[in-house]
């Protein structure tokens, strides 16, 4: 017998009944070789460094389908999803693998979240079972045909962990668990899963341009970066009216990306106290502008617009109304594109 037989031995005399353990231990050679893996499909690993150009959305995972490689019965993939965050151990709030219970049920064993479309992630938070703490597991994101791990955690000891990395394509997220605690390390349990999408900000590499500028405001004010939504050269773009030619509205205030990019997604900043008032927004698809917000009656200082997806290189805000106060001029601050 071997030394990892006999470490494999003197700890499953440790396993608990929590989920109806066999009563002969059954592990074997090809149970340890399993668990010496780190993950079944590892291609890459991401550092686990967030991107300031990115923001994250709200928690997605209700929105992917949850599947299991195993499952211990009683233990369903769908409680991953379902917003419970309780870290009380059992089925009513966990899935674990089926280990001898279900065809391929030994460890390294996935549950993951899969999405229709692609998405962006860059945010894990994992809630697993107290007292049976997941103790080494992977994150992966399948991007086509590979598997790129975001995440390794071993030695794991939390009831919730949570995970930031560089945000990630892909259309499903899985978690890869290689051990369960040392009173159970044939058991993977993960009762709660938040998967959170990023999306970069087009605007900040994007070339700003205008049909027309009042004279200090420049429309490099609108995608550098700062949110001040305060009035005044030093923080907007307004256009030039009677001071330039061309300057009367409706004008037109534009970002170049220099390539195509989906976008449906556009947070507007203008200015306190005098905020745009009616305005389109529009994205030009090589042949058109295609309007993808009219927004009329604006007393917002800051407005998010969401639309179905447009792929376009440029995008523009038509500005065709200022404030009450001021109607002739229409003011941006700034400029968010996901």
């Amino acid at each position: 017998m071997n030394i990892k037989q006999l470490f494999a031995l003197s700890v499953g005399a440790l396993l608990s009944t929590s989920l109806l353990a066999v009563n002969k231990l059954d592990i074997t050679d090809e149970v340890v070789t399993k668990m010496d893996l780190q993950s079944a499909d590892d291609v890459t690993v991401i550092e686990q460094v967030p991107t300031k150009e990115f923001t994250t959305s709200g928690n997605i995972a209700s929105q992917g389908y949850a599947t299991a490689q195993s499952t211990f019965p009683g233990y369903s993939a769908s409680n991953i999803n379902d917003g419970d965050r309780n870290t009380t151990v059992g089925g009513s709030y966990s899935w674990a693998n089926g280990h001898t219970y279900a065809p391929d049920g030994r460890l390294p064993n996935w549950v993951q979240l899969a999405y229709r479309t692609e998405r962006t992630f860059s945010k894990v938070v994992l809630y697993t079972s107290r007292g049976y703490e997941l103790k080494d597991y992977d994150i992966q994101i399948r991007s086509g045909r590979n598997w790129i791990t975001v995440v390794r955690q071993r030695g794991n000891t939390n009831v919730s962990r949570v995970h930031t990395f560089r945000p990630t394509s892909g259309n499903v997220i899985r978690v890869m668990a290689l051990r369960g605690p040392d009173n159970q390390y044939i058991y993977g349990r993960v009762n709660e899963l938040e998967v959170y999408e990023s999306a970069v900000n087009l605007a900040r590499k994007a070339r700003a341009s205008a049909q027309s500028s009042f004279p200090g405001y420049s429309p490099a004010k609108v995608n550098d970066g700062d949110k001040n939504v305060r009035v005044g050269g030093a923080y907007s773009w307004a256009n030039g009216h009677k001071y330039t030619p061309d300057g009367r509205l409706p004008q037109w205030l534009q970002l170049d990306f220099g390539r195509y990019e989906r976008i449906s997604k556009v947070v507007l900043y203008t200015s306190l106290g005098y905020e745009i008032k009616d305005y389109d927004i529009q994205v030009w698809n090589g042949r058109s502008w295609n309007t993808v917000v009219t927004q009329r009656g604006n007393t917002s200082v800051r407005r998010t617009h969401t639309f179905a997806p447009a792929i376009g290189s440029k995008l523009r805000v038509i500005g065709r109304r200022g404030p009450d106060n001021q109607y002739i001029y229409v003011r941006v601050n700034e400029l968010e594109v996901y």
